[in-house]
């Protein structure tokens, strides 16, 4: 094989190697160093002819070039390279010709029955094929009667799971973007989709376009096809349009909106449909939109209405207890906290009444705290929080809550921690009762509650330091009392005792309810493990109080004066296996009040099992099964199976999703039944299919 290193009269051929980078002229490419290799490599007895032939390589910094042959004219400039002609260039594209042909000015002409591997090596990437193309003077490349697809061929273009066929298409290769005009979208050789304009970017980046469709079937909503449009208005701002047609209920209608700046976030969602069902328009809006002035103060709104109670069950199988809209105003720091917050609630239980829903309007909530050494172990906090409660029917209320701590830790050499606090909580209550209330007192109530309290914990660790025992203690003092009738409770009515919050001075949540009475609590935490990871841990605790109060809910598990127990045990005995179970259990009998258990099997970004199951003495009892199972490369499968332990053993939900990855397209179908109702929401089986063609872009979510 013959070797010709750097020779001038082939600098035609590094224009060939720029014909679909840039256009480049042979002036500007003098001085790039490069190899041309062939089995047979001939001038003519005038030299103005050179001629390469058989395994012809061109090795340079732009490219790499392979044909059977090539000749160049040194006179006219022309460069023609014919016979299974493959160019690769520097940013991975590869040219597969028949031949090709330059022009005086090292300039491609017309190029014939070019394909061209838009990929990282030259197996690999999407395709373009075309009976015509060349290069614009915008440095795109026009390519005429030409096909699209990233799928492999075997041999067989006809054949192709999908493809792009378009009268033109061009290749904007810098940023990666193919447009077509005059296409369709072939399946398996059938056209299925005609597109008179399209483009999309071929590694995935934000792109204008149509997003790919979704179809599904629904007992409840019938046959949908779900459209969409993205609209990219800069690397930090799009939005979306979408509908949602479903034979048995109309056409949804929905809008997204995002941006997001140094400054300034924001994410809004709204869909509208005239539901077919009952001729009713409903809608929903949520989203979040906030600015951050500067660290630590900023101001938003975060949104979440629907137009009725049934309306996010009925088309997005979301059940929640209410909805929450609140807008804000927050200034914090590590010694200080300011917010103004004003909230609006949408109870979405059965026998609602909106006119009895308490809405916050408003709520200021101010904090700050004092250091007295660089350690943060001696403190002083005061705070307050203002809260203006109004009902359009039923009881308003006005409430000032203000609170003074001082907190000191102390550390010993032994191993012990002591942690002390002293608090004084004052609060103030304006009750306001309608004109159709008839029961409630109006006025001003007030009540002041000293509190002090000392905790003291000692970790005990062994000498191979993998156990570590720590008992711990806290013994709290307040006076009796401090729950007048009078004042409403609109915030603490949930409380349960448990592991979390066992030597917390107050397990009411809110203001509106206090734990008060002399008290002890208890408790010993046992972990084995390295310093990193905990492999099992054992925890038991439990308070009593010197006297009753009969203020506590008698289903909260701290009613008697000796309360439950509570407990928790954790197991990662290994990376794919995990273990937890946390309970309460009764002070006398040992019985089971509350048990929440769960087991996971594996790796939640592969394939895994996970089993949750949760008990309440008197109340529901449920188990939840989720996984995924991947198969290989190609085929996954992952599924959710919710039951209902306590009423039949009824199944809440069931579903079981298949998916498919082949080279060039995502396949996926999902089954689902709900197994329950919700007012005017029945039962329901769900079929979901969706196809993704890889390389279009950004997929319907």
């Amino acid at each position: 094989m013959k070797n010709l290193k750097n020779t001038s009269s082939l600098l035609a051929v590094l224009a060939l190697t720029s014909a679909f980078s840039s256009l480049s002229y042979a002036e500007e490419i003098q001085d790039e160093a490069f190899s041309l290799l062939a089995d047979d490599l001939k001038y003519s007895q005038s030299g103005t002819m050179v001629t390469a032939k058989g395994n012809v390589n061109i090795l340079s910094n732009r490219g790499n070039l392979w044909a059977d042959k090539l000749t160049y004219n040194t006179e006219t400039g022309q460069v023609i390279a014919s016979d299974n002609v493959v160019y690769e260039n520097e940013d991975g594209i590869t040219v597969f010709l028949d031949s090709i042909e330059l022009d005086g000015e090292m300039k491609a002409g017309v190029l014939k029955n070019i394909r061209v591997r838009l990929g990282k090596t030259i197996d690999e990437g999407p395709k373009l094929a075309a009976e015509e193309a060349r290069r614009e003077m915008n440095g795109k490349l026009s390519l005429k009667r030409a096909v699209y697809s990233p799928c492999d061929s075997c041999d067989d273009d006809d054949n192709l799971p999908w493809k792009i066929r378009a009268d033109r298409i061009e290749y904007d290769q810098p940023n990666s973007i193919v447009t077509y005009e005059g296409a369709s979208l072939d399946i398996y050789g059938t056209p299925v989709v005609y597109l008179p304009y399209f483009r999309h970017s071929i590694n995935n980046e934000p792109l204008s376009g149509f997003l790919p469709p979704r179809f599904g079937n629904s007992t409840r909503t019938g046959f949908e096809t779900k459209l969409g449009y993205y609209q990219h208005i800069s690397k930090n701002h799009d939005a979306t349009g979408r509908i949602r047609l479903m034979s048995d209920r109309g056409a949804m209608l929905g809008l997204e909106h995002r941006i997001q700046t140094d400054h300034l976030y924001s994410n809004i969602i709204g869909n509208v449909i005239e539901d077919d069902l009952d001729n009713t328009w409903r809608s929903n809006i949520v989203g979040q939109t906030e600015y951050v002035f500067k660290p630590g103060t900023r101001a938003g709104v975060n949104l979440n209405l629907a137009s009725d109670d049934t309306y996010l069950d009925d088309f997005f199988d979301e059940n929640p207890s209410h909805l929450t809209s609140t807008a804000y105003v927050e200034d914090a720091s590590k010694e200080h906290y300011y917010a103004a917050t004003a909230t609006f609630f949408q109870d979405q239980k059965p026998l609602s009444d909106d006119d009895t829903t308490a809405q916050v309007l408003p709520q200021f909530m101010l904090e700050r705290t004092f250091k007295f050494d660089h350690n943060n172990t001696n403190t002083f906090t005061a705070s307050a929080n203002v809260l203006s409660l109004h009902r359009s029917k039923g009881t308003s209320s006005q409430r000032i809550v203000t609170e003074f701590e001082y907190r000191d830790i102390k550390f010993f050499d032994s191993g012990d921690k002591f942690d002390f606090s002293a608090n004084l909580r004052t609060d103030l209550y304006n009750i306001d009762l309608d004109n159709q209330s008839t029961s409630g007192n109006e006025g001003l109530y007030g009540r002041f509650l000293p509190l002090m309290s000392i905790k003291w914990e000692r970790p005990m660790i062994s000498a191979s330091g993998y156990h570590k025992i720590t008992p711990m203690a806290m013994a709290v003092l307040s006076p009796r009392g401090g729950n007048p009738g009078e004042i409403p409770n609109e915030d603490s009515v949930a409380y349960e005792l448990d592991t979390s919050n066992l030597f917390d001075t107050n397990r009411f949540a809110g203001y509106d309810r206090i734990e008060t009475g002399p008290r002890i609590i208890y408790g010993l935490d046992n972990q084995w493990g390295s310093t990193t990871t905990t492999e099992w841990r054992a925890f038991i605790g439990q308070s009593y109080r010197f006297f009753n109060d009969n203020d506590l809910p008698t289903t909260g598990g701290a009613e008697t004066k000796a309360s439950d127990w509570v407990g928790l045990l954790e197991a990662k005995p290994y990376e794919w296996l995990s273990l937890s179970s946390k309970f309460r259990m009764n002070n006398t009998s040992i019985d089971t009040r509350r048990m929440d258990n769960s087991a996971l099997i594996g790796d939640t970004n592969d394939s895994y099992i996970s089993i949750t199951h949760s008990q309440l003495d008197g109340g529901p009892e449920e188990m939840k099964l989720t996984g995924r199972y991947i198969f290989n490369e190609k085929y996954s499968f992952e599924g959710e199976i919710h039951r209902d332990l306590n009423d039949g053993g009824r199944f809440l939900n069931t579903e079981g999703q298949i998916n498919y990855t082949a080279q060039c397209y995502k396949l996926s179908f999902k089954a689902r039944r709900r197994g329950f109702d919700n007012r005017n929401v029945p039962p329901s089986t769900d079929y979901l299919f969706n196809v993704e063609l890889l390389t279009l872009g950004r997929n319907y979510e």
